[in-house]
């Protein structure tokens, strides 16, 4: 589903303005992922760890508005993370000091949101806060944030906009129905079933460590034991 679509979608249904997940919709999602377990190494023949040590991920300044909601924390940090696998699978030939930018902006994609639901300027406010607080940050990787949620013309895609785009869309298997998953038509790049399913135990697992974790501190250490037992990180 493209966003405009989803934007309308929600603004058919009055949801939550914050939303959070829940034991039901993660009972849901463990029923209707149909995870099977593949290992990083199996998918990415030499893969390297997610650098969290060379990117900036601070918790308390950066995610005190909204940071447990289903785009916050635990949605931002996946983001960056499929970014990197994408990035390593697809074997792009982009310099390390590329590949740091776009995870830096990519898990600050969303900073800005005022909420879970539409906010649809929430892509050109998160760049703006980027820009910011990341003034050394090439206006290349701001862009991608900027336009993340938008629809862009072919022509005017760089590989930075597609990745965020598909990192972003891969992680909507966080969503509890199934009509509101990413339609593998719509992805800027072909993701194999098996590679999908890398994602998919990410996502799940992320969201079912971090579950009981009521502030941002503790879900990103609960996600950090999960994905560093997993040698993703």
């Amino acid at each position: 589903m493209c966003k405009k679509a989803l934007y309308q979608m929600l603004q058919e249904k009055p949801y939550p303005i914050h939303q959070t997940m829940d034991s039901e919709s993660l009972k849901w999602l463990e029923d209707n992922l149909e995870i099977q377990k593949v290992s990083i190494e199996s998918s990415i023949t030499g893969y390297k760890k997610f650098p969290l040590k060379d990117l900036d991920f601070n918790m308390d300044a950066f995610f005190e508005n909204n940071g447990v909601g289903i785009h916050g924390i635990r949605h931002q940090f996946r983001v960056a993370i499929f970014v990197w696998l994408l990035i390593q699978k697809m074997e792009f030939p982009l310099a390390y000091k590329e590949i740091l930018s776009l995870l830096q902006v990519s898990l600050y994609h969303d900073i800005m949101r005022k909420n879970d639901n539409s906010d649809e300027k929430h892509g050109v406010n998160s760049a703006e806060w980027i820009k910011m607080n990341y003034p050394q940050i090439d206006n290349r990787f701001i862009k991608a944030v900027e336009v993340h949620n938008q629809e862009v013309k072919d022509e005017e895609k760089t590989i930075y906009i597609k990745l965020l785009k598909t990192a972003d869309a891969i992680d909507r298997y966080r969503l509890p129905k199934k009509k509101w998953w990413l339609k593998k038509e719509l992805l800027e790049y072909h993701i194999s079933e098996e590679d999908l399913m890398v994602f998919k135990n990410i996502t799940y697992n992320t969201e079912r460590v971090a579950f009981e974790c009521n502030d941002v501190e503790r879900m990103k250490e609960a996600m950090l034991i999960w994905l560093k037992k997993e040698k993703i990180v």
